[in-house]
C-alpha cells in the first residue's frame, strides 16, 4: 500500500535527457539530493474555464496548507505517466 505523504516511495532518478539510471531513491533521497525525477500534472478546468486547484494537506512536507494544481504526484518507480495519473485521480 502506498504512503499517504509518499516519503518511503521509490522513485526512479534520471539523467539529465530524462532517461532512467537504474537508481532508485525514496521520496525523500530524491529531494534531499536534488535529484531529477519524474511527476504528473492534470490542470482541470470547468465550463466557466476556471482552473480547479486543491489545497495541500497541512502535514504534508512539501507547501503544507498551500493551493496546488488541479492533480499532482509522483511517478512511483516502474509506473508510467498515465498510472501515476489515474492513481492520483
Amino acid at each position: 500500500m502506498r504512503n499517504l505523504h509518499g516519503s518511503n516511495n521509490k522513485i526512479d532518478v534520471l539523467d539529465d535527457y530524462g532517461n532512467r539510471t537504474g537508481k532508485v531513491l525514496s521520496r525523500k533521497e530524491v529531494h534531499e539530493l536534488g535529484k531529477v525525477h519524474r511527476a504528473v500534472h492534470l490542470y482541470l478546468f470547468d465550463k466557466s474555464n476556471q482552473l480547479l486547484l486543491q489545497r495541500r494537506s497541512h502535514n504534508t512536507d512539501h507547501y503544507p496548507g498551500m493551493f496546488s494544481i488541479s492533480v499532482t504526484g509522483h511517478v512511483d518507480a516502474g509506473e508510467s505517466s498515465s498510472e501515476t495519473v489515474q492513481r492520483e485521480l
